[in-house]
């Protein structure tokens, strides 16, 4: 009598379980290789962290897929075979009667019922006994009314005389069904994991850009995502005209937090009293191929470049737009300096920054 789970059987298994691992963590790595790719190929924007989401809520669930149809029928039937009590054998010999339309389950695996006419009666009446095999095996090459005898342990065929084999087998016979909560689930912790490394990065980002702090009460938003995207800076209104407001705005963000202001010549003398780190007005007049005008300190260093010159309007007509950008309140001159304590007027990133939003606002 021929083992069912011969050397075809095991050659077949081992097979299916490399192809199937193999499918999984190709699907990850390439998942995964998506993913990276994302991360570092610069700033993570909500349309970059929904691509993340994607890729890694498709390649979780091909993955999940692949263990659920594949991999986890053949690793049960591997396990339920290797714990069969080959010391508890039943023979069963009869007429093969035809498989069953449905599958069963046993110990957790699909197994397709063969009956067996073996001569059993019950009442007088004679019934076929229900015999399992998995569901991934092949087909057993019985016909309907041929003699086999079998051996079986706990149900499940492990011999037959005529001999045949269990192999090559087939994963997806014996495939479980992927829940939909399994799912869900992956979509939600897709979604979850790139909103918190959107939120990380661009967290991180804000942390290490200069701030810009805008003493105007209107603005122009498109001007605020171009001077934000080409100068590299975070920008912070004061929103309002009342000099009060204006003065706390900048006592309180303006002197720990900004780190190029915007503001009217009164501020930069009552709240700051001219304290500012000195600008480079040479790498300014090359940016701007003109010298615009400067608020000097006592030994002549350039403090603050002025924007608006309420008193010189040829000298205004320099910075086209700067009206596009804010409201100028008439009258006020209007400045642009660097805070002194500034932990980017040292590295020179505040200086830059300046630099590029005077290009924009002189349209150069």
């Amino acid at each position: 009598m021929g083992s069912v789970y011969d050397e075809r059987f095991l050659r077949s298994l081992s097979k299916e379980l490399i192809k199937c691992i193999s499918a999984a963590a190709a699907v990850l790595f390439f998942g995964t290789a998506a993913d990276v790719f994302i991360l570092f190929s610069g700033h993570i924007s909500m349309a970059k962290a929904l691509s993340g989401s994607f890729f890694t809520f498709v390649s979780l669930t091909l993955a999940a897929w692949v263990w659920q149809k594949r991999l986890l029928p053949l690793l049960r039937v591997k396990k339920l075979l290797a714990a069969l009590d080959q010391d508890n054998i039943l023979r069963v010999e009869g007429t093969f009667r035809g498989y069953s339309e449905t599958l069963g389950v046993h110990g957790g695996i699909f197994t397709r019922r063969i009956y067996v006419d073996a001569g059993d009666r019950f009442r007088n009446e004679s019934y076929s006994r229900e015999l399992e095999l998995p569901a991934i095996c092949a087909n057993v090459p019985f016909k309907d009314g041929d003699r086999v005898e079998l051996e079986t342990v706990e149900n499940l065929v492990v011999a037959s005389h005529p001999a045949f084999s269990g192999g090559p087998v087939c994963a997806k016979k014996g495939a479980h069904a992927l829940p939909s909560y399994v799912i869900a689930a992956i979509l939600l912790l897709s979604v979850l994991l790139w909103l918190v490394i959107h939120t990380v990065a661009n967290g991180s980002a804000v942390a290490d850009v200069p701030r810009l702090a805008v003493c105007a009460p209107v603005h122009n938003e498109e001007m605020d995502t171009l001077i934000s995207d080409t100068a590299g800076v975070e920008i912070g209104y004061s929103n309002t005209l009342n000099a009060q407001d204006v003065a706390q705005y900048l006592a309180t963000y303006g002197t720990f937090d900004a780190d190029v202001i915007v503001l009217g010549k009164t501020y930069f003398d009552g709240v700051y009293y001219g304290d500012a780190s000195p600008l480079d007005p040479n790498a300014i007049t090359d940016a701007l191929g003109f010298a615009p005008k400067y608020i000097e300190g006592e030994h002549g260093e350039k403090l603050a470049v002025i924007l608006y010159d309420p008193e010189d309007d040829a000298y205004n007509a320099s910075f086209p737009r700067l009206y596009d950008w804010f409201a100028v309140e008439a009258g006020t001159p209007m400045l642009m300096m660097v805070r002194a304590n500034s932990r980017f007027a040292g590295n020179g990133d505040a200086a830059k920054a300046v630099t590029a939003i005077l290009k924009i606002i002189c349209e150069k």
